[in-house]
């Protein structure tokens, strides 16, 4: 039986293992679903055994964003057509890991002892990667749509307060304890830890 049979059958767990054997590369996982069939282990199987078929084109969203923005701006050079099949290929390859990533979330949450404060922490990451697939589709549309990166963002302006920035730091730090752990989101979590550093230097400047 081929795993794309198996997905059309019944998937009995003990074949869908022996596919794995076969065709996963994981020593740890099949070792982990030789322990037997659990709830855990019947979806983590599916997410695997449907990750080694061929890429499938991307799932639509329910409600398909709206590109960043609707015109082309003047002053966004546009890219080549290589520099824009290399481009949409790296915006997918984030969402594929993020649908991944998603499922295995859901699975985790489908647990029968799992705690109620890990299913919230699992419940909120599962939103995080549904904000974060929603703006990578706007990217991917954008770029489809004008064959160019979408414009930059405004410049970065840090207020001359003293006040006003103890509130952006404080904002600042909440966001990059939420990007810490995110290798999706490493450029924004290098972004923001550069402007964390840039205002606690003028914050320690404006004491001297």
């Amino acid at each position: 039986m081929s795993i794309q049979e198996w997905l059309h059958s019944n998937r009995d767990y003990a074949t869908g293992r022996q596919l794995y054997e076969q065709h996963g590369s994981s020593t740890a996982l099949k070792k982990v679903f030789a322990l037997g069939e659990s709830v855990y282990n019947r979806e983590r199987l599916l997410a695997e055994l449907k990750a080694l078929l061929p890429a499938a084109p991307l799932p639509k969203p329910a409600a398909v964003p709206k590109p960043l923005q609707k015109e082309k701006p003047a002053k966004v050079k546009p890219i080549s057509t290589t520099e824009k099949h290399v481009l949409i290929h790296r915006v997918k390859e984030q969402m594929y890991k993020l649908y991944r990533e998603r499922e295995e979330q859901h699975a985790i949450m489908g647990m029968e002892h799992l705690a109620a404060e890990d299913r919230y922490k699992h419940a909120l990451r599962v939103l995080e990667i549904s904000d974060r697939l929603t703006e990578l589709w706007q990217q991917l549309q954008y770029i489809e749509q004008h064959g160019a990166l979408p414009a930059p963002e405004p410049k970065y302006t840090i207020p001359d307060s003293g006040a006003e920035m103890l509130k952006l730091l404080a904002n600042l730090k909440s966001q990059r304890s939420r990007l810490r752990n995110k290798p999706d989101r490493q450029e924004d979590y290098q972004l923001v830890c550069q402007r964390i550093e840039e205002i606690e230097r003028r914050l320690k400047d404006g004491n001297q």
